[in-house]
C-alpha cells in the first residue's frame, strides 16, 4: 500500500507493461485493491519473442496510441531492457525494495522535462 500511494502521488496515467497486463486484469485489481486511484490507459503488448525487449514494446504502444498527442513518459521497471533512446525516461526500480522516494523525484523530473 505505501508503495501505491507513491505511485499515486505521480498524478499520471499508467500503461502497464507486457506480460503484467496479460494476466486477465489480476495486476490492476490488486493495484485498485491496495489504493491505486491513477488511470490506466492501456496495456503494451508482449510478443514472447527473445529478441523483442520490453523497450520495444512500449515503442510500439507509444506509436500506436500518442501519435498526435503532446505527452511526457517515464518507464519504471526492474529490468533494464530499454531502447537507448529510451534511457532519458527509464527509471529502474529495485526488485526487492519495489518503489522509492528516490525513484518517485526521479520519474517527476522526467515527466515535468521537455524530452520526448
Amino acid at each position: 500500500e505505501e508503495k501505491v500511494q507513491k505511485l499515486n502521488s505521480l498524478e499520471c496515467e499508467i500503461v502497464i507493461s507486457s506480460s503484467w497486463g496479460e494476466d486477465g486484469g489480476k495486476t490492476l485489481e490488486r493495484l485498485r485493491a491496495k489504493g491505486l486511484t491513477l488511470p490506466v490507459i492501456g496495456y503494451t503488448e508482449h510478443y514472447y519473442n527473445h529478441w523483442i525487449v520490453r523497450g520495444n514494446e512500449i515503442k510500439k504502444w507509444l506509436e500506436d496510441n500518442m501519435k498526435d498527442e503532446d505527452y511526457q513518459y517515464a518507464i519504471l521497471d526492474d529490468d533494464s531492457d530499454m531502447l537507448l533512446e529510451q534511457k532519458e525516461h527509464f527509471v529502474q526500480v529495485d526488485s526487492y525494495e519495489a518503489l522509492t522516494d528516490e525513484n518517485v523525484e526521479h520519474v517527476r523530473k522526467i515527466l515535468n522535462s521537455n524530452i520526448l
